[in-house]
């Protein structure tokens, strides 16, 4: 992008500049063309100007026509001048006498003479012009025509101040097209050597300034990306390697810290982890320990009969109280990375059978039916059955909270070639779309749910430990879990 913006400048400036400079150098060419024409019009002007009053002066010259010999005055050495250089082709140039108002048609004036002479009197010292007839360009040139005092001798008319001007005009095509190749020739030789001197900026730019740049762009990209061994190799003698020398500096400082500060974070939650766990192991052991003792006392006033109904409020409160604190026990452990399976060969359908007769007062009391269907009476899995059976357990009392009074749950069980899949399906309101994705997080619940929000969470990473999956899937008919794992029942 850099780069780009100091192209794009820099071929703005070039342009600017050389165009400023080709029409100011044509400009100088015409003008100097121009004057180099002024010049020779005027010498040729001087020159008719002198020969006339030395003619003047003589009174007249006597030339030899053939055998006899005719005076000329200076109007006919003018008129003869230009007639012999048409005749001969000796010189390109026209000359004529153009007065106001003549008595001799030939000194009549066109319109660019009659322009001049309106400028002669009023004091313009010549008047020039580049006119185009028949296609060819014409340089037209007027000064004032002079008379000495013999002149009225013969011209007497003079005397009234009649103004007049010697008009002179030659071809000046080839002057012009001279121009125009030369032109030409800057034209290209210009934009050759500005493009070549912008090819050489932009060569050292990018050597000089993008290169360097990019060298610390790619390091500060490594950066972000948490690299900090990263070093800029720039070792010029300017002011990239000082700043290349310090910028390394500064990233091995940081990377020092970086490290200095990750081994005391680690440190700090290594101590935090400890006491956690302490804390917690602590406080379940305190918390079963009147919960056994309740739980024994309620089992002896169940034996003898005594206390009905409140035993059994007693009992399930219990239990409930009892998997609670086993799940906060067995999220301790999960986020501690102590998570330990005790795997043995597990009967899949056996152990489902556990689990839904365990919750099957609850189901009584909402009137919600468990159907199972299996493809085997026995499928066998390696796993933990402890913690394979509270993970199925959890998410069939999910189902049972958010089932309808006669509802229906139905548990399908089937074996594949690989892997073993438990489905699980309610007829509930279903989990709304916003929550979908959040029901695995610790301590995730909607308003309506109870509990700490822990059996999920457990349920995903027990699967997980054991090299399975599991899914939800939920609409307004209701949700259903998929769990998947692995048949690996013959592994040692």
């Amino acid at each position: 992008m850099l780069k780009a913006k100091i192209t794009v400048l820099f071929v703005a400036v070039f342009i600017t500049l050389w165009g400023f400079f080709y029409f100011w150098n044509t400009r100088i060419q015409e003008h100097t063309l121009v004057e180099n024409l002024k010049h020779q019009a005027e010498g040729i002007y001087h020159t008719v100007l002198l020969t006339r009053h030395w003619i003047s002066e003589k009174n007249g010259i006597y030339v030899k026509d053939k055998k006899n010999y005719r005076l000329i005055t200076p109007s006919h050495f003018v008129a003869k001048l230009t007639h012999y250089a048409q005749k001969q082709s000796v010189l390109p140039y026209y000359i004529k006498i153009a007065v106001q108002n003549p008595k001799n048609p030939n000194h009549t004036p066109d319109s660019f003479e009659k322009e001049a002479l309106k400028q002669l009197e009023n004091g313009k010292k010549s008047v020039w012009s580049i006119e185009k007839r028949d296609g060819h360009l014409l340089f037209r040139f007027a000064a004032p025509l002079k008379f000495k005092s013999e002149c009225t001798n013969c011209h007497s008319n003079m005397r009234e101040k009649k103004t007049g001007c010697i008009s002179i005009w030659f071809p000046v095509d080839a002057a012009f097209k001279e121009l125009r190749h030369s032109k030409a020739y800057m034209f290209g030789y210009t934009v050759l050597s500005v493009g070549a001197i912008l090819l050489v900026l932009l060569f050292w730019i990018h050597r000089l300034v993008i290169k360097p740049l990019n060298t610390f762009i790619d390091a500060i990209s490594e950066i972000e990306k948490g690299n900090y061994d990263i070093k800029v190799d720039i070792t010029n003698n300017d002011e990239w390697g000082v700043f290349a020398k310090h910028f390394n500096i500064m990233i091995q400082t940081i990377n020092s810290h970086q490290k200095e500060l990750e081994t005391k974070v680690k440190e700090a939650t290594q101590k935090l982890q400890k006491v956690y766990e302490e804390f917690f192991a602590n406080i379940t052991h305190d918390l079963k320990t009147p919960i056994t003792a309740i739980k024994g006392a309620a089992d002896i006033l169940a034996r003898k009969g005594e206390g009905e109904p409140y035993t059994s409020i007693i009992r399930k409160n219990i239990n409930r109280l009892s998997l609670l604190i086993d799940d906060i026990i067995e999220c301790t452990k999960l986020e501690s990375g102590s998570l330990e399976l005790n795997l043995e060969v597990v009967d899949l359908v056996d152990l489902i059978t556990e689990v839904i007769f365990s919750v099957k007062p609850l189901a009584d009391e909402k009137r919600v039916r468990i159907i199972c269907h299996t493809t085997k009476d026995e499928i066998l899995l390696k796993a933990d059955p402890t913690k394979l059976y509270r993970t199925i357990a959890n998410i069939l009392d999910n189902a049972l909270k958010f089932s309808p009074e006669n509802g229906e749950i139905e548990i399908d069980v089937s074996e594949a070639n690989d892997y073993v899949q438990v489905e699980v399906k309610d007829q509930g309101p279903g989990i709304p779309s916003q929550y979908r994705d959040l029901v695995f997080n610790k301590f995730f619940k909607d308003k309506n749910s109870k509990g700490l929000g822990l059996g999920l969470t457990i349920a995903k990473a027990v699967v997980e430990a054991h090299g399975g999956s599991i899914e939800i899937t939920s609409d307004s008919k209701g949700t259903k879990v998929v769990i998947k794992l692995p048949c690996n029942r013959h592994e040692a």
